[in-house]
């Protein structure tokens, strides 16, 4: 009977560790979906959240932004990004308006030559 409840413990225990070196090596295949980031808590434990979320640290605790938080943050860096290229937008216009005037004086003045030979 000894014997036969050592070869169960030992089976059991080769059996846990096949398991844990599975699930070790799934976590490592795991893929991280698009437009979200693996954050590694402690020393054996990750988050999958979404890239850009801010982790404070306090001691042993780990605290991730809010989900409206990290949503409104998001949202308002969009919007100061969103006015830059609007304004660069607007003065690549400005520019642009410049550079066709002064061809249409240019054409005006006939200091170019039209493809047609001149007519």
């Amino acid at each position: 009977m000894n014997i036969m409840r050592s070869f169960v413990i030992a089976v059991a225990l080769i059996a846990s560790s096949v398991c844990a070196c599975g699930v070790l090596a799934q976590e490592e295949k795991e893929e991280v979906p698009e437009g979200m980031e693996k954050i590694t808590v402690g020393k054996n434990a990750a988050i999958v959240v979404p890239k850009g979320t801010r982790v404070i640290k306090r001691g042993d605790h780990v605290l991730l932004e809010n989900a409206d938080v990290y949503v409104a943050r998001a949202v308002e860096e969009l919007e100061k990004r969103m006015d830059k290229l609007e304004a660069a937008q607007k003065d690549l216009k400005e520019k642009i308006a410049l550079v066709n005037a002064a061809l249409e004086d240019l054409k005006s003045s006939k200091l170019i030559s039209s493809p047609t030979g001149g007519n």
